[in-house]
């Protein structure tokens, strides 16, 4: 667990803190296409754990939130 100001945070917490922190640097026209970003699925998230089984577990609650692929397509839309 990290500790920030005296006081833990849970893998959630840094996901969010790190999320809300990206979205505060971010152009409008990046925040618009991160939106239709989602996370790497079940079964992409237990081939990592398996592949790297000391993966920290904030990586991976990142990861379940924004895949951290260049260039994958959701949908019609492609992130760059």
């Amino acid at each position: 667990m990290i500790a920030i100001d005296g006081g833990p945070l849970s893998e959630s917490s840094i996901v969010e803190l790190y999320l809300k922190g990206l979205q505060e640097h971010l152009s409008e026209e990046d925040k618009d296409e991160l939106s239709y970003a989602s996370g790497a699925g079940h079964m992409q998230l237990a081939e990592l754990k398996r592949g790297y089984p000391n993966c920290p577990n904030s990586l991976v609650s990142l990861l379940s939130r924004i895949n951290g692929t260049y260039w994958q397509k959701y949908g019609d839309h492609e992130i760059s």
